[in-house]
């Protein structure tokens, strides 16, 4: 993370993570989500939440996908070719940097990590749910917005 991050590419300190590193980290934090999620009684209490918080961390890249996927197939392409239509790909045609773009990515799943741990205890699973999704979907309405401003100036 420090040298993809912080690396300086001219100075051969620059590691670009391919689809293997991505593929790798991706079934490492879903085993660890789904392993957090698991009820075993001589290790841990109950947790009636425990599904909704292991959620959390993997919200921003599976909204993204099923977000991209459902908009692929509502204009008639396949769900499985690439285009533009992933968050960083908007944060990059709103201007910004691509390390800028990771970081609000980073600051937005952090976001709804605090604020699904922080308001489990007093909200309904499925509507937190439902909150998340919501916030999401105006989200990506806002973001649509500030792009289509972007390329009228």
């Amino acid at each position: 993370f420090y040298y993809n991050v912080f690396g300086k590419a001219d100075r051969g300190k620059k590691i670009f993570m391919g689809d293997t590193g991505s593929l790798t980290l991706g079934y490492v934090l879903s085993f660890l989500a789904v392993r957090y999620s698991m009820y075993e009684p001589e290790v841990r209490p109950y947790n009636d939440g425990a599904i909704v918080i292991a959620f959390s961390v993997l919200i921003v890249p599976v909204f993204d996908v099923v977000r991209v996927i459902l908009l692929r197939i509502r204009n008639k392409k396949s769900p499985f070719l690439p285009d533009k239509n992933h968050i960083h790909h908007k944060f990059l045609a709103i201007g910004f940097s691509p390390r800028a773009a990771m970081l609000i990515i980073i600051a937005i799943a952090c976001a709804f990590c605090a604020s699904n741990i922080l308001l489990i205890g007093d909200v309904d699973k499925t509507a937190l749910l439902l909150v998340d999704i919501t916030i999401w979907i105006a989200f990506h309405l806002y973001l649509d917005k500030r792009i289509k401003e972007r390329k009228r100036n």
